[in-house]
């Protein structure tokens, strides 16, 4: 295994949480609920999957939708002001590069909106290859995404691991043929992932030296 590739959203940081209780507090001001079925669907993937707020919007004329969108966006920046990276993610970052492991970024979200985040953070300089929805036609769970990352990185789909939270960013993994590590937060821990996942409920004292070696090992056999 020569490289690890991480999804961003909800991966790396949990803005998943974050999104949820923006729109989910735009539908109570409103006097609805969001039903979380329906957003459901957004996890992971685009919009166009499920808009939330053109869902609130042909529910109730009044409601002027770049107000909406505006409330939700300053909204979901407030709620992660003081939001940390998950658990893990910077120990592991770590590990990996001590280990000579090249590292990835595959997400669903635009280079503008995730960037700030990684300087933020400052954790931009462990990524030896980044893939953005402005990279590709179709984000996931269309495998583009990580077929593009691994391009870039210089490896087959079979030498790298995908780390992920949400059953669309899975799909896509395994569409491109990467093993995937699973670690869902608080919103996709009540999704059915895809058959084939690895999990842990954090990347938190992951032995990442003896991860790769099984999933090597286990590529050797199936070779």
């Amino acid at each position: 295994m020569r490289a690890v590739i991480f999804d961003f959203d909800g991966t790396i940081v949990d803005t998943e949480r974050a999104w949820y209780e923006a729109y989910a507090g735009l539908y109570r001001r409103h006097g609805r609920e969001l039903p979380f079925h329906l957003y459901a669907k957004t996890v992971g993937t685009s919009a166009d999957a499920f808009d939330p707020v053109r869902h609130l919007c042909d529910a109730n004329a009044s409601i002027r939708r770049e107000d909406a969108e505006r409330a939700v966006e300053q909204e979901h920046r407030r709620l992660l002001d003081d939001e940390p990276l998950r658990p893990g993610v910077r120990a592991s970052l770590q590990e990996l590069r001590r280990l000579g492991v090249s590292i990835g970024l595959a997400t669903s979200s635009r280079r503008a909106y995730v960037e700030p985040f990684l300087a933020k953070y400052g954790i931009q300089s462990f990524f030896d290859a980044i893939a953005t929805a402005d990279d590709v036609i179709r984000v996931k769970p269309d495998p583009e995404l990580y077929q593009l990352a691994c391009r870039r990185l210089g490896v087959a789909p079979s030498e790298a691991l995908a780390v992920e939270d949400s059953p669309h960013g899975a799909q896509a993994a395994i569409a491109a043929g990467l093993p995937v590590l699973c670690v869902p937060n608080a919103i996709t821990k009540h999704l059915s992932f895809p058959d084939g996942c690895r999990f842990r409920s954090s990347l938190e004292g992951v032995d990442w030296p003896s991860l790769l070696e099984a999933l090597s090992e286990r590529k050797e056999e199936q070779e």
